[in-house]
């Protein structure tokens, strides 16, 4: 137990640093009430996501980074995603960073591999971890790239903060003044790039004014030092938000209005998901912030307050949120990486395709739900067979399809209407009884019971004391003593037998007891009325089989 507990704490800090990584741009972020989430998952084979990165000059080209899979990349804005992972030797994909001036250049960040780039828009990926040499297990959090100039680009890693000026081809540390060198995220003022911001595990916020050359610390107010995110403002750079990985210890989101000199927490409706928390701002509505929690899904900012909503409609799964990322052509389109239920894509509640499941049941039983279910697109829905008492499931089609006689059907990630039908039919209770000649024990379905007397053969056929047999089928038996009659009753039919008459009658109609031999009759032995077996069960309905090694007989009886 202990050891699961480790790594599961292993875990979760290395979601804390991979999920909080992306730039700016790529986490902007806007919401509209009229909007809800959307599941956007066909194509993944895993849902388990890190991070996004989404084109800026073709937002419909979105790459995903995903645990253990590699990279997704969908080119119709997530209708459908795809891999892209040839020549990446480590598939635990932490973040991915676009040159927004030539958006064929795409960096990824690995768990183990450090740094692989690809040229051709991730069709091919070649390694980019030259003097990375420092860091343990080439951990890299994630790539920031200078707007103004990309072949500068900086990495976060957990051996400090890596500086490359000629495209990642190499790298030197640039680390001087960090107290912690296990570095989560970095932040690039967009105004002035001599800027940078790094979040650290157990060091809180360092901030460089030279390109990284040096870093001093900026925590006066951070209650929590271990920083997952932090965002700037971009219509204020001096208004900075960060993110705390909590543990549980009170953290939460933080605001500095003077470029990081002094902090204050903003945590009111949080609902204490504190942990684990991902920050991006609206760069076209200062003061409208969002915030992606462990948890509790994604809450909404407004007009640089300290109070925040939920903004949730739609989200399914375990409202644990590891990726946020904005169309930055259209900033009301939103994706959510949701650990564990795939991608998420928040959109207008209008362009929503919706879509139709009919249900019907025959007679016997019901289907829940019932009629027609209109579900949105790439949902799933779950569909119970249930029949009643005396019945059983004989089969359920789907879409015309023969499933067998399946209790539960589940439609996944449905894009189309659907149909799924359901049959039922009595159930068939068969009764095994199993007698012996000579011996007053017989058994019903494996349960021993006592004969008054036991079974004797005589003139080739077994006689015995039936009323027990009867019983047993749920039948029942009645005497005449005036007539010297028995009636045998099973369901429908009636069978009446005379002591020493070698014709009964079946549901009225005279009927030899034995065509082949007359001298076979009901008597009566030692007090007890014995009569002939196979005619009275054979009669009934019952399958009668005798083994004349053992002497036993099997009487086998479906109800109707």
């Amino acid at each position: 137990m202990k050891r699961v507990f480790c790594v599961f704490l292993v875990f979760m800090l290395v979601l804390s640093i991979f999920s909080f990584s992306l730039t700016p741009k790529n986490m902007i972020l806007r919401a509209d009430e009229s909007y809800q989430w959307m599941s956007a998952n066909t194509g993944l084979r895993t849902n388990e996501i890190y991070s996004f990165a989404i084109d800026p000059t073709n937002t419909q080209v979105i790459y995903t980074g995903t645990y253990s899979i590699g990279v997704f990349k969908s080119t119709n804005g997530g209708t459908s995603w795809s891999d892209a992972n040839t020549g990446i030797t480590d598939l635990d994909i932490w973040t991915l960073a676009i040159d927004p001036t030539n958006t064929s250049t795409v960096y990824v960040t690995t768990w183990g591999g450090g740094v692989f780039k690809s040229t051709n828009g991730g069709t091919s990926w070649s390694a980019a971890s030259t003097g990375l040499t420092d860091v343990r297990d080439l951990y890299v959090a994630c790539i920031a790239i200078d707007p103004t100039n990309t072949s500068t680009l900086y990495a976060a890693t957990n051996g400090g903060v890596f500086k490359s000026t000629n495209g990642g081809t190499s790298w030197s540390a640039v680390s001087a003044g960090l107290t912690s060198l296990l570095v989560q995220s970095l932040a690039i003022d967009p105004t002035n790039t001599s800027t940078l911001y790094a979040t650290t595990n157990g060091g809180g916020v360092f901030k460089s004014t030279n390109g990284g050359t040096s870093w001093s610390a900026v925590n006066t107010g951070l209650a929590d030092l271990n920083i997952g995110v932090l965002v700037i403002d971009p219509t204020s750079t001096s208004t900075l938000y960060a993110a705390t990985t909590g543990q549980g210890r009170g953290g939460g989101v933080f605001k500095s209005t003077n470029g990081g000199t002094s902090w204050s927490a903003i945590n009111a409706g949080l609902q204490g998901h504190f942990d684990y928390i991902q920050l991006a701002v609206d760069p076209t509505n200062t003061g409208i912030v969002y915030a992606g929690t462990w948890g509790g899904g994604i809450f909404k900012l407004t007009s640089g307050g300290t109070s925040w909503s939920g903004i949730n409609a739609g989200l399914r799964g375990s409202f644990d949120v590891s990726a946020l990322a904005v169309d930055p052509a259209n900033t009301g389109i939103i994706y959510a990486g949701i650990w564990g239920g795939g991608i998420f894509k928040y959109v207008p509640q209008s362009s929503i395709p919706k879509y139709t499941i009919t249900s019907s049941a025959g007679s016997g039983g019901h289907i829940s739900p019932s009629g027609t279910v209109t579900v949105e697109d790439n949902y799933s829905e779950t569909f119970t067979l249930m029949p009643d008492s005396g019945y059983r499931i004989s089969e359920v089609k789907v879409d015309g399809v023969s499933k067998g006689s399946i209790s539960l059907y589940t439609f996944l990630n449905i894009t189309s209407n659907h149909v799924i039908e359901a049959r039922f039919e009595r159930e068939i209770a068969q009764t095994v009884i199993i007698l012996q000649i000579g011996k007053s024990n017989f058994t019903v379905n494996g349960v021993s019971n006592t004969l008054d007397s036991p079974p004797v053969v005589k003139n080739s056929r077994t006689l015995l004391p039936i009323r027990a047999i009867i019983e047993s089928l749920g039948g029942t038996v009645s005497w005449d003593a005036t007539e010297r009659k028995v009636t045998v009753s099973l369901g429908s039919t009636s069978i009446e037998l005379w002591i020493g008459k070698s014709a009964a009658e079946v549901n009225g109609v005279d009927t030899a007891i034995d065509s082949t031999n007359s001298k076979v009759v009901p008597e009566i032995v030692n007090s007890r009325t014995m009569l002939p077996l196979r005619f009275v069960t054979e009669n009934l309905g019952c399958d009668v089989q005798w083994d004349g090694t053992t002497k036993t007989i099997t009487i086998t009886h479906q109800a109707p």
